[in-house]
């Protein structure tokens, strides 16, 4: 027989249940109250505010709720921001337009981060609607293009059509256009069409590039409008020569030195530099000789000294790299020079017949000047004879 002992012991044990997502969000309403909005709100602004409760455990993702917009704006217009406690912000997330769209019919589903117990669904208790309405504004007209630009040759006549530009109104209104900031007034538009032609000649040497304001209006409220930058660029032609930038010279006789002639062209290339610089006609001459020293000018050479001082008018030929040119006169002076290398005549060398024109003049002058000398002597001896006579009528007849 044994005798046995017992023993015994107790312990707390702790269960902990996990919660598994076995409950669906609930929205406090299914149907929210109609929203009217204007169509100029801007984007941000909340419509309002929605709310949805789930029963699972706060603390895991069973309980988290997400809204969704599910049918009703396919542009994706509203969105739904949520705070992560069951509250969501309906807000507008793109401009609105009610001429697109007046009315919006929005389905929002709440629904959990984490998925559903097996064979659990999502029940309309988890779906609300809102009806969003927009009133209409009125709008300004708008331009079908962002950006209006055109580049025209300065040669184009004028009437010439260079663009038309398009607006409409959103609701449908009459419009007209006008064009501002055109400081040479070569421009003008079409109020009805838009039409934009040139008025006047056109001048790239003026303005190569320049830009007016365009503006859309309603017709019977003009503070309605809208407004487009036009750039206009304006394309070179070959409507201008090379020009003499001066025009006349001189070469002192003991040291002659080669006369530089330059030219100018306003165009831009490939209508201006460089030159060619010739004889008018192509003729050669026996005095003097011409070469090019760079594009834009061109030695003058004395080949053969005169022996007097003498003015040669040298007609020369400057023409463009495309060929336009005229003949322009050219004066040069040869001369006797001072140290200082200025012109001066030579009083030996003088030509002192002036001419029957200018002889004849100093003749006059000369005579003119003998004769009123002669009046003025005249004068003053009848007034010296006129004085003796009083003197001596005086004498005889004394005053008692």
């Amino acid at each position: 027989m044994f005798l046995l002992t017992a023993y015994s012991t107790e312990c707390k044990v702790v269960i902990k249940v996990i919660d598994v997502n076995n409950e669906t969000p609930q929205f406090e309403k299914t149907n929210y109250d109609t929203q009217s909005l204007s169509e100029d709100i801007p984007v941000g602004h909340t419509v309002l505010s929605i709310k949805a409760t789930d029963a699972d455990d706060p603390g895991s993702g069973s309980s988290l709720i997400e809204f969704h917009i599910t049918a009703g704006d396919d542009e994706g217009v509203f969105s739904v921001q949520t705070d992560g406690h069951g509250v969501g912000h309906v807000v507008v997330s793109k401009p609105l337009d009610f001429e697109s769209s007046a009315t919006y019919k929005l389905q929002i589903d709440a629904r959990n981060t984490e998925p559903l117990m097996k064979g659990l669904e999502y029940g309309s208790e988890s779906t609300t609607s809102i009806t969003v309405s927009l009133t209409d504004v009125d709008e300004a007209p708008e331009f079908s293009q962002d950006i209006l630009d055109v580049t025209v040759p300065e040669n184009t006549t004028k009437g010439s059509v260079l663009l038309t530009v398009e607006a409409k109104d959103p609701e449908g209104k009459e419009i007209r256009f006008t064009l501002d900031g055109d400081s040479q007034g070569w421009l003008e538009i079409d109020a009805a069409t838009g039409e934009i032609k040139t008025k006047g000649k056109l001048d790239r040497e003026t303005l190569e590039s320049f830009e007016v304001t365009v503006t859309a209006f309603e017709k019977e409220n003009p503070e309605k409008s809208s407004e487009r930058v036009l750039s206009v660029r304006l394309l070179d032609v070959n409507d201008n020569f090379p020009k003499l930038t001066e025009k006349q010279s001189f070469i002192c006789v003991k040291n002659a030195k080669p006369v530089i002639i330059k030219a100018e062209d306003t165009d831009s290339a490939p209508f201006s530099q460089p030159f060619t610089f010739a004889f008018a006609h192509g003729k050669k001459s026996p005095n003097w000789e011409l070469k090019s020293v760079d594009g834009s000018s061109a030695a003058l050479t004395l080949r053969k000294s005169p022996s007097e001082d003498k003015i040669f008018v040298i007609p020369i030929s400057i023409k463009d790299n495309a060929g336009l040119g005229v003949t322009q006169s050219f004066e040069v002076r040869v001369c006797n020079c001072t140290e200082l290398g200025y012109c001066y005549m030579a009083p030996v060398e003088r030509n002192l017949g002036y001419g029957m024109g200018p002889t004849i003049g100093i003749l006059a002058g000369v005579l003119g000047f003998c004769l009123i000398v002669f009046v003025i002597v005249i004068k003053r001896i009848n007034k010296g004879n006129k004085r003796n006579l009083n003197e001596d009528e005086e004498e005889k007849n004394p005053i008692n």
